[in-house]
């Protein structure tokens, strides 16, 4: 839910075996009490820590939407067959036609540079900008809070039902919204370029 009131950017390498650790014990409860039900929003940044982990981000960039999440999820529970195997890229084609690209769409995007370069310079601005330093990283709200590596879901749970908490308190009761004025003409809006 876009506007959920806790969201979380997931620092993620899909040959990171802590991130494929969340992905298949952590993920689904948190997917079934908060995402599911409108708390959560969570959002999945690549992070690579690998050649195969950047080529393989590099190919989901490409994947028709429907298939992103359940071709990331398929990377995350077979970890160690494509990522250990002697041609991870050739294991990495495979499972993107399953994900509805074309052999030769799959083997553009691998092997894109620009779409690495801009993979590569997000890395640099979460660094930047949360001190991204390890994988998984979950940074909470915009950097309100964040939480490095493999923590168990109960771990989650506490600092998700604090923000809730937080965001409860923050918000008026029904009915006593603030009026607010629109800007003036002359005011432009500021943009903020985020990773």
């Amino acid at each position: 839910k876009a506007d959920a009131p806790v969201s979380i950017i997931e620092y993620a390498s899909l040959t990171c075996s802590h991130c494929a650790h969340f992905h298949e014990e952590t993920f689904p409860k948190l997917k079934e009490k908060y995402i599911d039900t409108g708390k959560v929003k969570l959002i999945l940044r690549d992070y690579p820590n690998s050649p195969p982990a950047l080529r393989a981000a590099a190919i989901a960039r490409c994947l028709p939407e429907s298939s992103y999440f359940a071709y990331m999820s398929t990377l995350f529970k077979s970890q160690n067959d494509w990522a250990q195997s002697d041609d991870p890229v050739k294991s990495l084609l495979q499972y993107a036609k399953l994900g509805g690209l074309s052999s030769e769409d799959a083997e553009a995007c691998a092997n894109s540079n620009k779409l690495m370069d801009a993979i590569t310079a997000n890395m640099l601005k979460a660094d930047q900008y949360y001190m991204v330093a390890a994988t998984p990283t979950f940074v909470f709200n915009e950097g309100k809070d964040k939480i490095a590596g493999a923590v168990p879901f109960e771990q989650f749970a506490a600092k998700i039902e604090a923000l809730l908490a937080a965001a409860a308190k923050a918000e008026p009761p029904k009915g006593t919204e603030a009026v607010t004025t629109p800007a003036k003409p002359e005011q432009k809006p500021t943009n903020s370029v985020k990773p």
